[in-house]
């Protein structure tokens, strides 16, 4: 099981521009991710700009199951899914979740 947020900007920390979206996800078990492929599918709607991001975000090594995304000003909608290798051989798949927010 894990939990996934959004932060917009503007924010110092962590430091999200005018734009900008951090997304994070955070497991709920109290293991390091060992290796992850989660990904992030984005549509501004007042200017039709989308993409799909990785949340490669690492530190030291281990992935940090975030990533900072470019989306432009504006109403966004967004999908999170993927999965997550953890370091004792756990493997947790996330779902298919979708959200609003306003970058």
């Amino acid at each position: 099981m894990t939990t996934g947020w959004v932060q917009p900007g503007p924010n110092v920390n962590p430091d999200v521009q005018i734009g900008q979206l951090k997304i994070f996800v955070a497991p709920t078990i109290p293991v390091t991710p060992a290796a992850a492929d989660l990904k992030f599918v984005w549509l501004n709607m007042e200017t039709f700009r989308g993409g799909i991001e990785t949340l490669d975000d690492k530190a030291g090594g281990v992935p940090q199951l975030s990533k900072t995304v470019n989306t432009g000003t504006g109403p966004v909608l967004a999908s999170l899914f993927g999965s997550i290798n953890y370091t004792n051989g756990a493997f947790c798949q996330v779902v298919f979740t979708i959200g609003g927010f306003f970058a």
